[in-house]
């Protein structure tokens, strides 16, 4: 494999998603072996996710993303694995770290809850990550000093305010036009430059609608949100996210 930019040719393809590990499972072992999948994609709904639970409970093996870490209580668990951990730490966020951080905590935690002893087994590509040795030495408190001097370093909540503007269309020109637009107008208006205004240049698309957004720091963001009044009420596809 060749990078199309530098010409380098020490990289590989990394990433495996649940349907991938489900099939290498029920190919590498024996069909007596009960496997369940627990995903958005096998659980869309509240009915689907109780039928999903009575399966869970008989299941030998149990794969899923993080939304199987929050909300359910397993018992016998011997084994609780994790793979490529360092793909949620490329997620652009002042604080995905933290979350990170508590996501594998709270997998952990599914297996001490009943008080049985439960293996965990970590698996990537940076394992002295710092935050990959916090959580082996359940070292918390030198985590969370290290977050908060970061945070006060980059003027990052709670040391500012700081919210998102998002945009969604189902049209990539309109949305990107749109947040264009807004960015002008918030520009225009920081008359005092007390506040940094950050138009994420990159998009995300979901459910076949792409998503644009500005990033918003400073003191007293709710009276500055005054000047897009009139697009936040009558716009239902921007919405307004308060971070601190």
């Amino acid at each position: 494999m060749k990078c199309e930019k530098c010409g380098q040719k020490n990289i590989k393809n990394v990433g495996i998603g649940t349907q991938q590990i489900e099939a290498f499972f029920h190919g590498y072992l024996p069909k007596t072996v009960r496997i369940f999948r627990f995903d958005t994609d096998v659980v869309k709904n509240k009915t689907e996710k109780k039928q999903a639970l009575e399966k869970l409970q008989n299941a030998d093996i149990i794969i899923g993303t993080k939304m199987i870490t929050t909300g359910f209580n397993f018992k016998n668990i011997g084994l609780i694995g994790t793979i490529l951990l360092e793909q949620e730490l490329q997620i652009p966020a002042y604080n995905t770290k933290e979350k990170v951080y508590s996501n594998i905590k709270q997998l952990i935690g599914r297996g001490s809850r009943n008080g049985e002893k439960t293996k965990i087994i970590i698996q990537t590509f940076i394992p002295k990550n710092e935050i990959i040795t916090s959580i082996v030495d359940d070292n918390y408190k030198d985590f969370f000093k290290q977050s908060l001097a970061e945070r006060k370093l980059f003027n990052y909540p709670p040391f500012t305010e700081m919210l998102t503007l998002e945009y969604r269309h189902t049209n990539k020109d309109k949305a990107q036009a749109f947040m264009k637009q807004l960015n002008n107008k918030l520009s225009l208006e920081n008359t005092s430059g007390n506040i940094t205004i950050q138009e994420v240049p990159n998009y995300h698309k979901r459910y076949n609608q792409y998503y644009y957004k500005i990033i918003i720091k400073g003191t007293e963001l709710r009276a500055f949100l005054g000047c897009i009044k009139y697009e936040i009420m009558r716009n239902k596809n921007l919405s307004v996210i308060f971070d601190g």
